[in-house]
């Protein structure tokens, strides 16, 4: 199942699009996400986090789906719950990017997991085939706006 058909099954409004290991990718993997909902009808707001959500907020207020793109929310070394903490706050969900020579961490899911983040997907990248890998991710659509 693709990325943005997972955020509209699971019907998720605050996501978190973040680094592991990386903070190559994120920002246009978010992009690409946010465009396919949008091509399908859903308003999608775009923040960079740590980022609460406060009511009142016209751009957030109106959308859909909210993508946080979070930086590198599990840098090398062990796993920082403290630190973790602040980085998905708000965040229902969220998509991780690791550098394609390193195998996916359980400690990454399971910390979010601890927490109450689901872990929707997790899509390789380097510097070099970030655009390779977010259109990928990211297929058109096959469910329209909620």
């Amino acid at each position: 199942m693709w990325i943005a058909d997972r955020i509209a099954e699971e019907g998720c409004r605050v996501v978190g699009i973040a680094g592991a290991g990386t903070t190559v990718g994120p920002g246009a993997l978010a992009a690409r996400i946010g465009d396919a909902l949008a091509a399908h009808g859903w308003r999608v707001a775009q923040r960079s986090g740590p980022v609460l959500l406060h009511p009142g907020d016209a751009t957030t207020d109106a959308a859909d789906v909210v993508l946080v793109v979070g930086g590198n929310w599990f840098p090398a070394g062990p796993v920082n719950i403290r630190r973790l903490v602040g980085q998905v706050c708000g965040c229902a969900a969220v998509v991780l990017v690791r550098p394609a020579d390193r195998p996916p961490c359980p400690a990454h899911a399971a910390a979010l997991e601890s927490l109450g983040v689901s872990l929707l997907a997790t899509v390789e990248a380097t510097s070099e085939t970030t655009a390779e890998a977010t259109a990928l991710a990211v297929p058109p659509l096959r469910e329209s706006a909620p």
